[in-house]
């Protein structure tokens, strides 16, 4: 992580924090062998969060937190665009999710897609006050893998 904290400048505290919190979990970063700096957070094979670098885009955090039942409205429409900017690969309208594992969205004139739990949702660079409401979705997450969860 040592190169991570050496190239990106911009919300050191946060990534940090965020690090050390996901360790604490038992999650391991590893570095993914990428043009990008890419960090992923793994556990007994599940991957739960994502770091990544690029000089055109500057750094992101993308994850999981589809266990959690409620969130506020910034991961509610990071769940949409990230459907809109795979073209709704991966989703399907909700009365065709077989497994219920997931992200779901309701637009505003009235269709619900849902977005299979496998996604991690890019969030960009969220706003430093969400770091709390993020551990807590984190958290939520591995509890239910842990408590055997898929």
């Amino acid at each position: 992580m040592h190169i991570w904290f050496d190239t990106v400048s911009v919300h050191q505290e946060f990534f940090k924090e965020l690090t050390a919190f996901l360790m604490h979990l038992g999650y391991q970063p590893k570095q993914s062998p990428t043009k990008d700096l890419i960090f992923v957070f793994q556990k007994k094979g599940k991957k739960i969060a994502k770091f990544s670098y690029s000089l055109r885009y500057g750094p992101s955090l993308h994850m999981k937190f589809y266990a959690n039942r409620t969130y506020s409205s910034f991961f509610h429409e990071k769940i949409r665009e990230t459907m809109e900017s795979s073209s709704f690969k991966y989703t399907g309208m909700i009365q065709g999710a077989i497994e219920g594992l997931g992200y779901r969205y309701q637009f505003s004139d009235g269709r619900k897609y849902f977005l299979f739990h496998r996604e991690m949702i890019e969030l960009g660079l969220p706003p430093v006050h969400l770091l709390k409401e993020i551990k807590d979705l984190l958290q939520v997450q591995d509890a239910h893998w842990t408590l055997g969860g898929q």
